[in-house]
């Protein structure tokens, strides 16, 4: 089901939303832009644009990532587990899988991994080799992640 204007009202009026609903490639990109400065954008791209989970992109770790042949491997996803976020494998064999990465997502990445390292060094966090961390450098709950996104919307 594609977003709709009524669509959108409706879903602005009573909080009510098609099960299975998504987003036309303009309101994708009106999103994109209006996120690029957002400290969690290369995630909403990952999302939005390379099909990943919530779960999947807060386990991407950037041993996961070979950015000269354009790849990440989907291996981990971050589950709560006795309210703790945990670094699990995929839930199901065919849930791991190879994503190629075209070049703009590349240059997504290489940003992050700029951005993550100034972030690190001001705040005095040790890396935990995540892509998408906490300002504490602590993998990202996949709820943060959500919650985010939505804020953004």
């Amino acid at each position: 089901m594609i977003w709709t204007e009524e669509q959108i009202g409706h879903w602005q009026r009573t909080g009510e939303r098609q099960s299975v609903a998504v987003w036309t490639a303009a309101q994708t990109a009106q999103f994109l832009s209006d996120t690029r400065e957002h400290r969690l954008y290369t995630a909403f791209h990952l999302v939005a644009l390379r099909g990943l989970r919530r779960a999947e992109t807060a386990g991407l770790r950037w041993c996961d990532i070979d950015l000269d042949n354009r790849v990440l491997m989907v291996t981990h996803t971050i589950q709560r587990i006795n309210g703790r976020p945990m670094h699990c494998p995929t839930k199901t064999r065919s849930s791991r899988r190879m994503v190629v990465l075209d070049g703009a997502t590349v240059t997504e990445l290489r940003r992050r991994r700029v951005r993550q390292q100034e972030e690190a060094a001001r705040l005095g966090a040790n890396p935990s080799g995540f892509i998408f961390t906490n300002r504490r450098g602590q993998p990202l709950n996949p709820d943060h992640l959500y919650r985010e996104f939505m804020r953004a919307i």
